[in-house]
């Protein structure tokens, strides 16, 4: 448990980055953390000229430069919304809240109750590690699922999902807009973090948001680039239900150890889901070699205690 919390907090939270920042757009954009493990910001404008904020960032560092670039719009934040409570997208959200007073701050219920209780310590480790992080702000309003609230004329409604990819995960659906800001729940391009042991959750969360966005909304991801919902949370759907396949392969009776996966099982799922799927790296700031085992056993974890033994995917 120990190396696990050590790995998410190196992973989620310290990436040492030269920053990339979006050029402004006039309804949407972006700033990215570069390095390893490149996470995304994203904001939106509203009829009025203002700014809606997505995530903060994981690092002070990141924070202070995604602060300059909403800066550089000329325009005011006026709601900040988080999409879960890892690290590498809350570490910044203190500092962010601090520069945009005026601004609402938004999460789903579950995700200010952990920003808020931090029950596995990694908030805490990642801003020890961030010299110059502020705590996280008062929550204006915790949301429910399908509650939405109004910003300067936009529509955000919270689609709360549950546990899955971390805990209290959930995205945001601004209809006016045809858009979805996915937060983890659907990426493309790179290795996702699975070292929570819950790709079966994540795989119904996915089929969720298929019942209740349209399949060609434009989606705003944590990681990687945007595109539709149906192309990104294709990407996500596929992986996660390849790794779950190798892994469960590696677990039958008759591999070499039985439901234990050996190094070499899982440097061959490694290779197999590399040559399948193209990735620019993980989502983590790990050497994709760790981010990798941390996967691989957790999943196995998954299927052993989980679902009691190998499950053959539909």
């Amino acid at each position: 448990m120990h190396d696990l919390v050590r790995a998410t907090v190196l992973g989620l939270a310290l990436a040492v980055a030269t920053p990339a920042i979006a050029a402004p757009a006039t309804a949407e954009g972006r700033y990215t953390s570069s390095g390893e493990g490149p996470v995304n910001s994203w904001w939106v404008e509203t009829p009025h000229g203002q700014l809606i904020l997505f995530d903060a960032q994981r690092d002070t560092s990141n924070a202070n430069q995604l602060i300059a670039a909403l800066q550089a719009t000329g325009k005011p934040v006026a709601a900040i919304f988080v999409t879960h409570p890892h690290p590498d997208h809350v570490t910044g959200l203190g500092l962010v809240a601090a520069a945009f007073p005026q601004a609402a701050v938004y999460a789903s219920a579950p995700t200010a109750a952990e920003i808020g209780g931090d029950t596995q310590g990694l908030l805490k480790l990642a801003a020890d590690a961030s010299p110059g992080a502020l705590p996280p702000p008062h929550f204006t309003r915790v949301l429910r699922d399908n509650e939405a609230v109004a910003v300067d004329g936009i529509e955000v409604r919270a689609l709360v999902l549950g546990d899955g990819e971390s805990v209290g995960v959930a995205a945001f659906w601004l209809p006016k807009m045809k858009l979805l800001v996915s937060g983890d729940v659907a990426t493309t391009g790179y290795v996702p973090w699975l070292a929570e042991a819950r790709t079966r959750e994540w795989l119904v969360q996915l089929d969720d948001l298929k019942g209740r966005v349209p399949s060609g909304a434009r989606t705003l991801p944590g990681h990687g680039e945007p595109g539709s919902y149906a192309k990104l949370s294709s990407w996500m759907r596929g992986y996660l239900q390849a790794v779950r396949r190798e892994v469960g392969a590696a677990q039958r009776p008759k591999s070499p150890e039985g439901d234990k996966v050996t190094e070499a099982e899982r440097n061959a799922i490694a290779a197999n889901l590399t040559k399948r799927f193209r990735t620019s790296g993980g989502v983590a700031a790990l050497p994709i070699e760790r981010l990798w085992k941390l996967n691989i056993d957790a999943v196995a974890r998954e299927l052993t205690d989980g679902l009691k033994g190998y499950l053959p995917e539909k």
